[in-house]
């Protein structure tokens, strides 16, 4: 991939990820599913993949036809509760046994946080295997892969991009096919549906973009992201 296509490819999963995070927050909180995010998903997406663009569009027309208050009773009939949940939202409920949550993965991914010198502040009241948390991990690994390419720095870049790869394999991708079809099975709310979808389609593709530019980057195993 010529240097200006991965700069823009970089960039657009960049975006992807950062609002597709927002869409697992409160929708009546700062990070609220505004029409605007999703014209902007839908047009980082079509650099990614044409049919994740198909359902952010089609997130966009179900946004603009559905209220706040609808959108945030659903949010909070699948993620929140205070009943059972439709789609619980931890990664550890889709990869431990008993569906249990802060289990070994859930450690495993707060390893990974602090290796890349990250915490999470006392006053955020999530989980940190929250979707939108990991979404979160994501979009900071790839600002800050963007960050050391356009520095001159191509081994810190690699190094960002290899934990990327580490992540999305063992964690984030390991269950999210499972929590997308917890959405489809627990909603009729289009809006949440057309998000599962393109949620999956993006992550299953993103995978084979780093299995990819990771096998054919040059490896300079002297260089650590957290170093």
């Amino acid at each position: 991939m010529g240097t200006y296509k991965q700069k823009k490819y970089s960039e657009n999963r960049r975006e992807c990820y950062r609002h597709l995070s927002a869409y697992f927050y409160t929708p009546d909180s700062g990070s609220s599913p505004d029409p605007g995010r999703a014209e902007d998903l839908v047009t980082a997406l079509q650099l990614l993949s044409p049919e994740g663009a198909s359902w952010a569009q089609a997130m966009l027309r179900e946004r603009k036809r559905s209220s706040t208050e609808n959108l945030a009773a659903e949010h909070a009939r699948l993620f929140i509760g205070p009943f059972e949940l439709g789609a619980p939202p931890y990664g550890s409920v889709y990869l431990e046994r008993g569906r249990r949550v802060m289990g070994d993965s859930t450690m495993e991914v707060i390893r990974l946080y602090r290796k890349m010198g990250l915490s999470i502040p006392d006053s955020f009241k999530e989980l940190p295997d929250h979707v939108a948390v990991e979404l979160e991990f994501m979009y900071y690994l790839i600002f800050k892969q963007i960050e050391m390419a356009q520095a001159g720095d191509s081994q810190r870049a690699r190094a960002f991009m290899e934990t990327q790869g580490e992540f999305i394999s063992m964690y984030l991708r390991s269950w999210i096919p499972g929590f997308c079809s917890a959405i489809l099975a627990a909603t009729d709310c289009p809006f949440y549906r057309s998000l599962a979808r393109c949620l999956d389609i993006f992550t299953e593709a993103d995978v084979r973009y780093l299995q990819s530019e990771l096998a054919t980057v040059p490896t300079d195993r002297g260089s650590a992201a957290g170093h």
